[in-house]
C-alpha cells in the first residue's frame, strides 16, 4: 500500500478519535479533577486548560472523523448518519470511561 491508499482508507480516519483516549487515560495519573472550569487555587489553572483541551479532541476528531469519512463515501447521507452514531457511542464511552476513572 502506498500512502494516497492508506489515507483513502476508512481506518485512517479513526487516528482522529485516538487523542481523546489517551489524554482520557493520562487523566487520573496526572491528578487531574473532573471539574471543568472550577478553579480553587493557581495551580487549578493548568488543570482546567488540559479539561478544555480533552474536551475540545474528543469534539474535534469526531468532526474530523465524519469529515474524512464523507469525503470517501459513495453515498453521503447513509454513511454520514453512520458515522454520526459511531461518534455518539464514541464520545459516550468516553464519557463512561470518565465517571469510572473518577
Amino acid at each position: 500500500m502506498n500512502a494516497k491508499s492508506i489515507i483513502r482508507s476508512h481506518c485512517f480516519g479513526a487516528l482522529f478519535l485516538l487523542p481523546a483516549p489517551i489524554m482520557v487515560l493520562l487523566h487520573g495519573p496526572l491528578g487531574v479533577s473532573n471539574s471543568l472550569l472550577l478553579v480553587q487555587t493557581p495551580a487549578d489553572l493548568h488543570l482546567r486548560e488540559y479539561n478544555l483541551f480533552m474536551i475540545a479532541a474528543i469534539y474535534f476528531g469526531g468532526i474530523a472523523f465524519i469529515l474524512h469519512s464523507l469525503m470517501l463515501a459513495r453515498d453521503p447521507l447513509r454513511l454520514a448518519l453512520a458515522k454520526v452514531a459511531g461518534v455518539f457511542v464514541y464520545c459516550t464511552a468516553i464519557s463512561v470511561l470518565i465517571a469510572v476513572m473518577s
